[in-house]
């Protein structure tokens, strides 16, 4: 599965039923926006989101994607908590940034949802804290509208998103999508280039040395007058190279060495 693939989720997917904190009341509940949702429909205990969502994508994977939430208000909390289930994601609450870095693993498909204002757990605190550990989570910035400037120097510093309060209800679903659609792309990237590294690492000095040079464009010939070598010792060399490197040509070979370098 690749990420072109998207989100799609059904019910009895990866998500289990239990959700770490708060959740959201199923009668007469209010979104933070401040808006009565009791006349919307239910689905297991939580509300049905208006937004279509695309189907079957979340059992794909395991674990299951994960929603972190930090944000000292409980009802923004639950409310997040009511969009992670109604995707079939996993979700839990955060205190701060040390709750936050022993929870969330490197190699997590997951993405975290921070205030841009609250001491000891804004979203500039947990961008500081994952960039320092090379930690590449998608941080989503809550931000009410005296903050706006806050969550402006925090998309400076890599925030994926800023969903302003007043629009959680309506926004933030499909942010975490997105989030976690690009982290999943990233991730598979990572894990395609560790496999480059590891076919590269197989070969020899020399099968490196005539490697690089078939990769610049060099003919068999060429490249046996640079390096001292008959034509025919430089042609079992290539094939040697292309069998470790699973590649058919100079072409593919200079493709997955630029990804390497770059």
């Amino acid at each position: 599965m690749t990420a072109r693939d998207g989100f799609r989720t059904k019910a009895g997917s990866c998500a289990g039923d239990v959700v770490a904190g708060s959740s959201a009341s199923t009668a007469g509940a209010c979104s933070p926006s401040g808006r009565d949702t009791s006349s919307r429909q239910f689905f297991c205990g939580e509300p049905v989101m208006s937004r279509s969502l695309p189907t079957g994508w979340g059992e794909a994977l395991r674990p299951c994607p994960t929603v972190y939430m930090m944000d000292p208000d409980p009802a923004v909390r639950a409310w997040v908590h009511t969009i992670a289930r109604s995707a079939r994601l996993e979700a839990a609450s955060l205190s701060g940034v040390d709750d936050c870095l022993s929870a969330v693993e490197p190699d997590s498909l997951a993405c975290i949802v921070a205030m841009a204002h609250a001491p000891g757990a804004s979203a500039l605190e947990v961008l500081s804290a994952l960039a320092a550990r090379r930690m590449f989570i998608p941080v989503i910035v809550l931000a009410e509208e005296q903050h706006l400037s806050t969550a402006v120097a925090a998309m400076k510093a890599g925030a994926f998103d800023v969903v302003e309060k007043t629009r959680v209800e309506d926004r933030l679903q499909g942010v975490i999508l997105a989030a976690l659609t690009e982290q999943l792309g990233r991730r598979e990237r990572r894990h395609v280039e560790d496999d480059i590294r590891v076919r590269y690492a197989r070969l020899t000095p020399r099968e490196r040395e005539v490697c690089h040079l078939v990769a610049a464009g060099c003919r068999s010939r060429v490249i046996a007058d640079r390096l001292g070598l008959s034509e025919k010792t430089i042609e079992v060399y290539r094939s040697r190279v292309n069998q470790k490197m699973s590649t058919h040509s100079a072409v593919e070979l200079a493709q997955l060495l630029h990804s390497l370098e770059s």
